[in-house]
């Protein structure tokens, strides 16, 4: 019996997946943000990431997860043509997953209504009764996605007396558009939680805000809660409009909060 020793599959040139990846590239561009945007959002070189599309040059590692995180994709697209990858199972193209958060028919977005850009929110906070949390909500699209993340500084200091906080926690997620508002699904990338927001126009006598409330899926916990009302606020455009909002996050007691944020917060309306 003769065995055959089967041919080796020629790798790649390093030209040939340059041209790979700038395929790949120019298609997810095409239903997705301007380059523009694109650099703007991902912090990336417009001059380094033309050399992309042109297949003069391929992504560092650290850029090529920024670019994968941003459409929802992974590595492969630097090797196989798009419409030769397959969808990992349980990610985001899985055939039920989609079905549940993003059904054929859903409403398109209404950008008008919750347009790009970052949002400042405030809520009761799950853990320390009586206290509230503030952060920051950044929303873009990516094609007929849109995304939503964020970071949350933990409160606790490594050391009693110290400013160095033990972590940050990265969180994401997807936005739906309902008929009478926006739907959030998200989840910490350190934990398995995930929490659902749903928020709607206005607060009386206000058009600034939008509120609603956050659910938080966990078992009970003694002292902890699970369900809390929501105020979010788009922030300006400029930088200084992002610092000055990123300065009064973290874990705030009452007296810290707006007057009408804690009037609204502490309000049973919203339940």
């Amino acid at each position: 019996m003769t065995f055959q020793t089967p041919t080796p599959r020629r790798a790649a040139s390093p030209p040939e997946v340059r041209m790979v990846f700038s395929e790949n590239l120019r298609q997810l561009l095409q239903a997705g943000p301007s380059i523009a945007a694109l650099c703007r959002d991902l912090q990336l070189n417009r001059t380094q990431f033309h050399r992309f599309l042109t297949g003069e040059a391929c992504p560092r590692q650290d850029v090529l997860k920024k670019i994968c995180d941003y459409f929802g994709v992974d590595g492969r697209i630097l090797l196989e043509p798009l419409s030769q990858i397959q969808p990992l199972a349980g990610s985001q193209s899985d055939p039920i997953l989609r079905e549940v958060l993003l059904p054929e028919g859903s409403r398109p977005f209404d950008d008008y209504f919750f347009p790009d850009g970052y949002y400042r929110y405030w809520r009761r906070s799950f853990s320390s009764p009586g206290n509230y949390v503030s952060g920051i909500w950044r929303v873009r699209r990516a094609g007929a996605v849109k995304h939503v993340d964020g970071w949350e500084v933990y409160p606790y200091a490594i050391r009693s007396g110290t400013r160095r906080f033990a972590r940050k926690n990265h969180w994401a997620g997807v936005v739906v558009q309902a008929f009478d508002g926006v739907k959030l699904y998200t989840r910490a990338e350190s934990e398995t939680v995930v929490t659902f927001t749903f928020l709607e126009f206005g607060v009386p006598h206000s058009s600034f805000y939008l509120r609603g409330i956050s659910v938080l899926a966990r078992r009970h916990m003694a002292g902890a809660s699970r369900m809390t009302p929501l105020l979010a606020e788009r922030v300006g455009t400029g930088r200084g409009d992002l610092l000055r909002a990123a300065r009064g996050c973290g874990m705030l007691a009452a007296e810290a909060l707006p007057a009408q944020v804690r009037q609204a917060l502490d309000s049973t309306d919203l339940f």
